[in-house]
């Protein structure tokens, strides 16, 4: 049976401006969902997948597909 493997990134992101984070991801390439609900920000961009709850940042992708969580730094300097 195979097995399937996947890249992870857990990431302390303390910004309580959603709308910002947002802003900085959609830069990216991202692909955005705010959910008020449950105070969440969910994305998506290729095979990778994350959202941002409780200032954490969590992505994942397949393995071999790169999780560029620096990405992120650089839509928020843009």
């Amino acid at each position: 049976m195979p097995c399937y493997e996947v890249n992870t990134a857990n990431v302390d992101l303390n910004v309580a401006d959603h709308q910002l984070l947002d802003q900085a991801l959609q830069v990216e390439g991202y692909q955005t969902t705010y959910s008020e609900k449950q105070k969440q920000l969910s994305f998506s961009k290729g095979q990778v997948i994350g959202y941002h709850k409780d200032n954490k940042l969590h992505m994942k992708a397949p393995a071999g597909t790169p999780i560029d969580t620096a990405a992120i730094k650089r839509g928020f300097r843009s």
